[in-house]
């Protein structure tokens, strides 16, 4: 059996492991656990893959011995761990850094300073022209580097992401909004907005691309004291975010982070789809507007209490919006969710998404207790999350 010597080596630190059927087939299967330094082979091979012994001569030579190799794939995961723990252990050797300021790169300024000229030309066309050459970008984006892990999110040149949304469109107007007032009110790393075009079906947003890995793909392989550096700096930005002042010319309680209607994939689960309204819910003038939208009536007695402070809120925050660098937070993404919500809104959001990585959860748990004890809430949140998932259908 040949193989090419970057698959041989990717092999031996357990990244693959054998599933086997019927002779002389079997199933090659990717074992994620690891950080973002994975070998580049794994990039070019799909998670699973279905093969079959085969004798492609008249030698008559017998196919391998799959014992072998099934011992082998009992071991994968621990030899994965083997090598995160080596991997761990050399980066604790390494001196701290001298400045806990995040300095971005030469490369990275290089590019913002090309993107910001790129969309300052692109504005002085009219929208239609811009949308057919964000359009463009698009398809050479997707021919360079591929499709992104978000069918409506795609890398560019120079940079850049592109980000479309057919008919709800006020989403990326709110995002749009919400990039420019934390850009200017706070030390928050999130893209810089370049360009937003509206067209009766499809609407564009361009923003500049942040260095770094979603953080889910670095979790294995940060140290205790990784983890408890990045709490704390998650801690440093919630709070700068939470304590920002709703602008005057918001009227309701809670809104979308401009004002206007919620786009919100926790409360768009617990209603019916209704064609006229579209995915996007109407702000509320009070809390007690906002918690009677979220109860159901075959849960009569599972409602939040009113008296919660309201605070912008990401709405969304996850281990595939947050970008992790050189041991550090390099951006915060996605904030098509954020709004103004209670309190208690981003700590349930945050478990929402990911309910079984213990390791995030155990993070998020210790994250939010600085901001307050959200534990009956997230009881409260937890039941009517169930119903809209098992009930509701």
């Amino acid at each position: 059996m040949l193989v090419r010597r970057s698959a041989a080596i990717a092999f031996s630190q357990g990244h693959f492991k054998f599933k086997f059927s019927k002779d002389p087939n079997y199933h090659v299967w990717q074992v994620w656990i690891g950080g973002p330094g994975r070998p580049s082979v794994l990039d070019n091979v799909p998670m699973t893959t279905r093969g079959a012994f085969k004798n492609h001569s008249d030698s008559e030579i017998p196919f391998p011995d799959k014992s072998l190799l099934k011992a082998f794939s009992r071991f994968t995961n621990a030899i994965r761990w083997y090598h995160i723990s080596v991997e761990i252990a050399l980066q604790q050797q390494k001196p701290p850094p001298v400045s806990t300021a995040l300095t971005p790169s030469f490369c990275h300024r290089l590019s913002e300073y090309g993107a910001v000229l790129f969309s300052a030309f692109c504005r002085l066309m009219p929208s239609p022209l811009r949308a057919q050459i964000y359009r463009g970008l698009w398809f050479l984006g997707a021919r360079l580097y591929g499709p992104s892990c978000s069918f409506n999110v795609q890398r560019l040149p120079f940079g850049m992401y592109l980000k479309t949304k057919r008919q709800e469109h006020q989403s990326l107007a709110s995002e749009y909004g919400a990039l420019q007032y934390l850009r200017r009110l706070t030390h928050i790393p999130v893209p810089r907005p370049l360009d937003l075009v509206c067209g009766s079906d499809i609407s564009y947003m361009l923003t500049t691309r942040l260095p770094g890995h979603p953080v889910g793909l670095c979790l294995d392989s940060m140290s205790d004291a990784g983890v408890d550096a990045f709490n704390n700096e998650l801690k440093q930005y919630l709070s700068e975010l939470r304590a920002l002042p709703k602008p005057v010319g918001i009227k309701h309680a809670i809104c979308n982070a401009v004002g206007g209607p919620l786009y919100d994939y926790r409360m768009i689960a617990g209603q019916d789809y209704d064609k006229d309204r579209g995915d996007h819910i109407q702000p509320f003038a009070t809390e007690e507007d906002f918690n009677n939208k979220l109860q159901t009536p075959a849960l009569p007695g599972v409602c939040h209490k009113s008296g919660h402070q309201i605070v912008l809120t990401h709405a969304d925050i996850n281990m595939r919006n947050i970008l992790y660098h050189n041991g550090r937070i390099s951006g915060i993404i996605d904030k098509e969710n954020a709004g103004w919500f209670p309190d208690y809104w981003e700590y349930t959001k945050a478990l929402y998404v990911t309910k079984v990585n213990r390791r995030w959860l155990s993070m998020m748990d210790r994250v939010f207790a600085t901001f307050g004890d959200f534990r009956e809430d997230y009881v409260t949140e937890r039941k009517l999350w169930d119903y809209c998932y098992s009930g509701k259908f």
